[in-house]
């Protein structure tokens, strides 16, 4: 009798450690990306939703320090039920496969299956992506500034600036007939000069007419 006592005991007592150690892996959670290097990767892109935007990821390595720090619990697809901004990022590997990593707090959702996920990491991914399309937005609006050219006769000089009247048939003649233009590159001018203004095709409506950013000035011999 006793012996069958110590039987149970011991049984009691390993099944207990066994859930234990169950319940603590759990929710411990894992990391399924700490093992990735940037070699392993051809290429990645990240596709945001809201804007419904994708971007090309130039600096792998910085997406895959991001993505080592992830860490997933248990499965749990209840993901569909929210409603908020997800951020995808599709890595194409050397061996061929590809692989979808959705960051949506609180859930990382990969190749569809859905896992709860430490909520800092996962956020830190999203605030990645963000960082990427302000990024391309602004280098977009750089790239897209106009330059606009036209010629002029100086008519006065002052110190910082310079009065101007527009040469030929030109946009800026037909919209003003005198301009005021900063003289930034303080250029030793004189009354009948000619100069040439790069500016960004903008015109205040002021009188002397202003321009809206002057990019050079230049002397024309």
């Amino acid at each position: 009798m006793r012996k069958r006592t110590i039987v149970i005991i011991v049984l009691i007592c390993i099944l207990t450690a066994a859930v234990t150690i169950f319940i603590f892996a759990a929710g411990s959670g894992r990391k399924p990306y700490k093992d990735l290097e940037a070699a392993q990767i051809v290429s990645a892109t990240v596709q945001l939703s809201p804007p419904d935007k994708t971007i090309q990821i130039t600096e792998i390595k910085e997406l895959v320090d991001l993505l080592k720090d992830i860490v997933i619990y248990n499965e749990d697809n209840s993901y569909t039920e929210y409603a908020g901004q997800g951020v995808t990022f599709t890595l194409v590997m050397t061996d061929g496969t590809q692989t979808s990593i959705m960051a949506y707090n609180p859930f990382l959702v990969i190749n569809g299956v859905g896992y709860k996920t430490k909520y800092e990491p996962c956020e830190a991914l999203n605030h990645y992506a963000n960082m990427l399309l302000e990024r391309t937005e602004m280098s977009a609006s750089a790239n897209n500034t106009k330059e606009i050219t036209f010629q002029a006769t100086v008519i006065e000089v002052a110190d910082d600036w310079i009065l101007v009247e527009s040469v030929g048939d030109s946009l800026e003649h037909n919209s003003a007939d005198i301009f005021s233009i900063p003289n930034k590159e303080k250029l030793a001018l004189k009354i009948g000069d000619t100069v040439e203004i790069v500016y960004n095709g903008d015109i205040m409506e002021s009188y002397p007419a202003q321009l809206g950013e002057v990019y050079k000035v230049t002397l024309l011999e």
